[in-house]
């Protein structure tokens, strides 16, 4: 009971990370916190051996390292998704890890085709002119990133419910 509302509360964290994501290109430091803080007491609550503890532990922190390589390395992988996609890296472990890597990547690669398109249809610059921010729709000269926040929500969701 204590470990699914731990996993409730998880989601509740990755929906605000992925609108907060939307709407400001920029993934909050304390939503990542909060998604690595429940993880130890769900640990706690599902029994989890001390051994796949720190396999998931493990997995969480390689690929924070690699999150923070293709960041460093200037490959617009922003530092917000690479502690996003290690807090999540966390919970899969490296069993999950290739299904949350893989949906992730089909997720992403769909949004970021919406986002092309919706760039193009200049959706973005009529939603300014309404008084709303889209800074993923109006470049204003700035790099054209992705949100993947979003993709990688819905891909830990995913991650999850198939490995059950």
């Amino acid at each position: 009971m204590i470990a699914a509302a731990m996993l409730a509360a998880l989601f509740g964290v990755l929906l605000c990370a992925a609108l907060a994501d939307v709407a400001r290109l920029r993934i909050p430091n304390s939503l990542v916190l909060a998604a690595v803080g429940l993880f130890l007491p769900y640990t706690y609550a599902s029994g989890m051996a001390l051994a796949e503890i720190g396999l998931h532990v493990g997995a969480g922190v390689a690929v924070l390292v690699a999150g923070f390589v293709l960041f460093s390395a200037g490959l617009r992988f922003g530092a917000g998704d690479a502690k996003l996609f290690a807090a999540l890296a966390l919970w899969s472990g490296f069993s999950g890890l290739p299904a949350l890597v893989a949906f992730t990547g089909f997720i992403g690669g769909g949004i970021a085709l919406v986002v092309v398109l919706l760039r193009a249809s200049g959706i973005g610059w009529w939603l300014g002119a309404r008084g709303w921010s889209a800074p993923a729709l109006t470049m204003d000269g700035r790099e054209p990133y992705v949100p993947y926040g979003p993709a990688m929500a819905l891909a830990f969701v995913c991650t999850i419910y198939t490995a059950a």
